[in-house]
């Protein structure tokens, strides 16, 4: 499942999200968006989410050190597990198994 949101504490509440990072003015965000959708349809076991970062609280950039966009993260609740640092479909998938 892909969900746009900007509501951290709906991806708070979930053991596991993949959460992306973004920004409407970023160009490799948008380079990035369609591969995330794709993983997203493709890995059914895993909640995705896209977060636009200028839409939500800083105090959330601040505690996720989040210091630049795209940053694809693995959260369990509240905490970051790691970081996914590929861009690409399947990449992605296999850097969140």
């Amino acid at each position: 499942m892909l969900k746009i949101t900007n509501d951290m504490s709906e991806i708070i509440s979930n053991d596991k999200s993949i959460v992306a990072f973004t920004a409407e003015w970023c160009q490799p965000c948008k380079q990035l968006k369609p591969h995330f959708a794709k993983a997203a349809v493709i890995d059914k076991e895993n909640n995705y989410f896209v977060v636009d970062i200028d839409k939500i609280d800083n105090d959330y950039l601040d505690r996720y050190n989040i210091k630049s966009v795209p940053t694809v993260v693995v959260m369990n609740k509240d905490s970051i597990i790691r970081n996914v640092s590929s861009r690409s479909t399947d990449n992605i998938i296999a850097e969140v198994k």
